[in-house]
């Protein structure tokens, strides 16, 4: 795998510099300097607090990569079938750019694994599993996504065209879903001026 091998590229050196600094300076940095999420330096750091060596840091993110071939593998069981979740599975595994993606200081596997999670937790009430604990793990795992990556707008706007477009029949659910949507922007709201910059 080659964890250590390679130095941090300059990307990956501006995420190690920035997750360093501790919360409250990553936050002041990128309130008035840049305009990323905070969570992926946010978590980086008090992950680097054990060890910096590069291994350890990429291992943060591989973690994840892993996570996310576990995720698509709930989410093909949940939706097709067995044989369909061990393919997904089998096929995320020897992904070159999932494999590229886990290895890279990057915010883009954690947010992708944050994003699987919300779309499993969605996939479960849709198809009936109205608990709580699906409501709260789709509110938490998407808030944590619009916090650590941009893009993971585009999935929650998706998400709620498909509960709009063929939820239609059910309005209670419909009622949980459209509240659910609105303490995601609230939740979001405070961080939209500096994603704005």
């Amino acid at each position: 795998w080659g964890l250590g091998r390679d130095s941090l590229w300059h990307d990956e050196s501006w995420t190690w510099g920035l997750a360093q600094e501790g919360p409250a300076n990553t936050l002041w940095y990128l309130l008035r300097m840049d305009a990323h999420p905070p969570l992926s330096y946010i978590f980086l750091h008090y992950l680097m607090k054990v060890s910096q060596s590069v291994i350890w840091i990429r291992l943060y993110f591989v973690i994840f990569g892993i996570w996310v071939c576990c995720l698509l593998y709930l989410i093909a069981r949940e939706y097709l079938d067995e044989i369909a979740a061990r393919l997904a599975m089998l096929l995320a595994v020897f992904s070159p750019l999932l494999i590229f993606a886990s290895q890279y200081v990057r915010s883009y596997i954690d947010s992708a694994f944050w994003m699987l999670l919300a779309s499993l937790f969605l996939l479960r009430i849709v198809k009936g599993k109205d608990s709580l604990i699906n409501w709260i793990g789709y509110a938490a795992s998407a808030i944590i996504s619009l916090y650590t990556f941009y893009g993971s707008i585009l999935l929650i706007a998706a998400q709620a065209i498909y509960i709009t477009v063929f939820n239609i029949k059910n309005i209670k659910v419909m009622l949980k879903w459209y509240l659910v949507f609105f303490l995601l922007f609230l939740a979001f709201l405070p961080w939209v001026p500096v994603m704005l910059k």
